[in-house]
C-alpha cells in the first residue's frame, strides 16, 4: 500500500490556482531534491506533436504532498534533477495514460524512468473500464468535472496564458487522492501485485526502442504471403524509414506512406526510373533518398541470408476460427468473474499468437502478455482448451 500520510488533498487541489513557475536550473534542483524524499509525485507534460516525429515539450507538471509546479523545459539547461527523480527506486511517479510522456521523458532525459503508477492501468485492474480517460476517473473517484477546454492549446507559445496553467496544473492536483482510492481498492481485491506486473511491462515495451524499429514490419500482415527476400527488404526500408524520419523530426507517414513502402515491395524497381514510377513517392525522397531505398531491394537477398527476417504474422484461416470463439467465451468467463473488461485479460492478438505457436514448435504456447497473473486466470487453460479440441478434431 503507497502511504500518503503528511499529503494535504484540500491545499492540493486549490495549489492549481498558482502554480509554482520553475524556469530555472537552480528552482529545478532545488524542488527535485525535495520531490526525492516523497514517496510520492504525480507527473503530467503538454506537448506539441502535430507536424513532427518528436513531441517537442511545452510543459511539464508535477504535484507533491500540497503544491503543484509548472516547469518550463524551454527555461531549463541542465535536466540532471529531473534525471535522478525520474530513475529514483524510492519515489513513485503518478501519471495517467503515459506512454507518450514516458517517451518524452526518455528522450529528453536519456534514462529510462521507473516507478511508474498508471492511473488508467490501476482503474482497469479496479473494473473501473478499460481505458478512462483522466477526466472520467477523476469524475468517478472523487466526483469533479475537470475542465478540458486546453486540450489543443499552442503549448509551446510564451507566455502561456491564466487559462493554460489552470488547465495544466489540474491535470496534476486531483491524482495523488485518487491513487490512494485506486490502492485500497487494488488491495482489497488482491491485485497490487497486478498492477506491478503491468507497470513493468508497460516501461519495458516502451524503452525497448530497437526492437520497435526493427520489428516495425511486421505490422504489414497483409503481406505475410511474400517470401523472405522481399519480407528482408520490407524490413530494410522500415528501418530507413524510421531512422530518417527520427533525424528529420518528419512523421514517418509524410516521408513515405505504407501504401508506398508496401507498392516498393510489390513492385520491387531495381533503377531510380523504375522507383520514380511508384504511385505517391515524392520528389524530395526521389532527391535526397533513391540511392537508399534502392539499396533496400538491390541487397535485400543477402540480408536475408545473413540475417532471415522474423516471419509477419498470417491471418488466422477461417478453420481455426472456433479456437479463437472459443477463447474469446473463456475470455468473457473469467473476466466477469474477476469483474474486469475481457480485453485487459485477453486480447484478440494474444489468441492469434497461442493459435499461430502451434504451426511453429508443434505445441501451443503463451506469449509474455498472458504470462504472469493472467497466466492462471485464462493462460492454462486457453491451452487446455486447444489441445482438447485438436483431440475431438481427430475423431
Amino acid at each position: 500500500m503507497i502511504d500518503l500520510q503528511g499529503y494535504n488533498f484540500e491545499k492540493l487541489r486549490e495549489s492549481a490556482k498558482n502554480p509554482i513557475w520553475i524556469d530555472s536550473d537552480d528552482a529545478l534542483q532545488e524542488h527535485c531534491a525535495r520531490w526525492r524524499k516523497l514517496p510520492l509525485v504525480v507527473m503530467d507534460t503538454e506537448f506539441v506533436r502535430t507536424t513532427t516525429y518528436w513531441a517537442h515539450p511545452g510543459l511539464i507538471q508535477v504535484a507533491d504532498q500540497e503544491r503543484s509546479y509548472l516547469i518550463d523545459p524551454s527555461a531549463i539547461r541542465i535536466w540532471y534533477p529531473l534525471k535522478k527523480l525520474m530513475t529514483s527506486e524510492d519515489v513513485i511517479k503518478v501519471l495517467h495514460s503515459p506512454s507518450e510522456d514516458l517517451e518524452l521523458f526518455i528522450r529528453l532525459l536519456n534514462v529510462k524512468p521507473v516507478r511508474i503508477y498508471d492511473t488508467q492501468i490501476a482503474a482497469a485492474l479496479a473494473g473501473w473500464g478499460l481505458t478512462m480517460s483522466l477526466q472520467k476517473l477523476i469524475k468517478r473517484a472523487i466526483d469533479v468535472d475537470l475542465d478540458k477546454g486546453e486540450t489543443r492549446s499552442d503549448w509551446l507559445q510564451r507566455p502561456l496564458t491564466d487559462s493554460q496553467k489552470l488547465y495544466a496544473a489540474y491535470d496534476v492536483v486531483y491524482l495523488a487522492e485518487v491513487v490512494q482510492i485506486l490502492d485500497r481498492e487494488l488491495e482489497k481485491l488482491g491485485r497490487l501485485e497486478w498492477m506491478e506486473e503491468e507497470s513493468v511491462a508497460q516501461l519495458n515495451a516502451i524503452a525497448d526502442d530497437d526492437t520497435a524499429i526493427r520489428e516495425y514490419y511486421r505490422r504489414f500482415t497483409q503481406l505475410s504471403h511474400f517470401d523472405n527476400v522481399q519480407i528482408a527488404g520490407l524490413r530494410e526500408l522500415c528501418i530507413w524509414r524510421e531512422k530518417t524520419a527520427r533525424i528529420m523530426d518528419m512523421p514517418r507517414n509524410r516521408l513515405m506512406s505504407n501504401d508506398v513502402l508496401q507498392d516498393l515491395i510489390v513492385h520491387w524497381p531495381r533503377n531510380k526510373s523504375q522507383l520514380a514510377k511508384i504511385k505517391g513517392i515524392t520528389k524530395y525522397v526521389m532527391i535526397h533518398h533513391d540511392q537508399q531505398i534502392l539499396r533496400c531491394t538491390l541487397q535485400a537477398a543477402a540480408l536475408a541470408r545473413m540475417e532471415p527476417p522474423k516471419p509477419i504474422d498470417y491471418p488466422i484461416p477461417p478453420r481455426l476460427k472456433p479456437y479463437t470463439k472459443a477463447a474469446r467465451a473463456l475470455g468473457a468467463q473469467v473476466a466477469e468473474e474477476q469483474n474486469i473488461l475481457p480485453d485487459l485479460l485477453i486480447r484478440k492478438r494474444d489468441i492469434d499468437a497461442v493459435i499461430r505457436s502451434k504451426k511453429l514448435t508443434g505445441f501451443y504456447e503463451l506469449p509474455s502478455t498472458l504470462m504472469g497473473w493472467r497466466r492462471p486466470l485464462v493462460g492454462d487453460k486457453l491451452i487446455e482448451i486447444f489441445n482438447e479440441m485438436d483431440e475431438t478434431s481427430k475423431c
